[in-house]
């Protein structure tokens, strides 16, 4: 079952990193709602993919944090990245490391949507147990 869903998740990032949100603003919305709910399984304890197909979502969809305006979109990313940042490796080689990712997180903490300032809240809450990240975070 994991080679599957492995499958699905890379097609569906092969499918959005060629679609733009003007044309498939539904499709990425849908696509990346597929994601997040795949992802809710993905623990520490009983991975359901691998660290580079990690990498692969979190490269394909953190864009759509701030790019689009459709808070749909936005709350579906943030929950994407929320799932992934309970993956202590992830923290710390993906997230940690990008400057951009952390200023975009800053910046969605001063918006009006609750989920989307409760979900960026709880990614910072869990890069902050590893301290590694810390040591990157401190930097940024």
């Amino acid at each position: 079952m994991p080679e599957l869903t492995s499958s699905l998740i890379e097609k569906i990032c092969v499918a959005i990193d060629k679609r733009s949100i003007e044309i498939n603003e539904e499709f990425i919305l849908n696509a990346i709602s597929c994601v997040t709910n795949i992802l809710y399984y993905d623990t520490a304890n009983e991975p359901l993919i691998s660290h580079e197909l990690r990498a692969k979502v979190f490269h394909s969809f953190k864009d759509f944090l701030l790019e689009t305006r459709n808070e749909e979109i936005q709350i579906e990313t943030v929950r994407v990245l929320s799932n992934l940042s309970r993956h202590r490796e992830t923290c710390i080689d993906i997230f940690a490391k990008e400057e951009q990712f952390l200023s975009m997180l800053v910046i969605v903490l001063d918006y009006n949507l609750r989920d989307l300032v409760f979900y960026s809240g709880g990614i910072i809450i869990n890069m902050s147990l590893y301290e590694d990240c810390l040591l990157y975070t401190s930097d940024a």
